[in-house]
């Protein structure tokens, strides 16, 4: 069964703190949020365009994940994507014998079939193959980089519609490339 857990916390109170789900420890993940005052864009050359924004209260928050649940949540979704990698290759196969003639079909009514069932058939196989193999590899206990862990972080709290209205959240590195002017 597909459970919806809340795998993300905005602010953890310290270490320690614990997911109300399976007891296991969040993983710490540095995070700054800041309110968008304006924005400018330049043309550099033809194909690059600069864009300028300038951010105020930019404040740095400890936000947490569970990654053991966000693992367990991914493997859930294994029987579901075997189903989807079946399918597909239904699919594929019943493409491939209209389009070899193996199936009789009229082609004057239905022709141009075979080529949607063999590329919705091929997709569907490859989208769930890939997910088994990502969700079946997962490890909750894997060292991940910093930027990946904001990036999952950020991802799990939209999916799970926690995000906070009238802010932008910024990355430690996109902070780390601001400048400050006072005037």
């Amino acid at each position: 069964m597909i459970k919806n857990l809340k795998t993300t916390v905005h602010d953890l109170p310290g270490n320690g703190y614990v997911c109300p789900n399976c007891g296991k420890p969040y993983t710490p993940v540095e995070y700054y949020t800041g309110v968008a005052v304006s924005s400018t864009s330049s043309r550099v050359d033809y194909n690059t365009v600069q864009t300028v924004t300038s951010y105020t209260n930019v404040n740095r928050h400890m936000g947490g994940i569970c990654r053991f649940c966000d693992v367990s949540n991914q493997k859930s979704m294994i029987p579901l994507m075997i189903g989807v990698s079946i399918l597909g290759m239904i699919i594929l196969t019943i493409g491939m014998f209209l389009a070899r003639g193996i199936i009789p079909m009229d082609r004057m009514r239905f022709g141009g079939l075979e080529v949607i069932l063999t590329i919705i058939g091929g997709c569907a196989l490859i989208v769930g193959v890939i997910y088994i193999i990502i969700a079946a590899t997962a490890s909750a206990t894997r060292f991940i980089k910093p930027n990946e862990l904001y990036t999952r972080f950020i991802g799990k709290l939209r999916k799970e519609k926690q995000m906070r209205t009238g802010v932008v959240y910024l990355s430690p590195d996109t902070v780390s490339k601001m400048t400050t002017r006072r005037w």
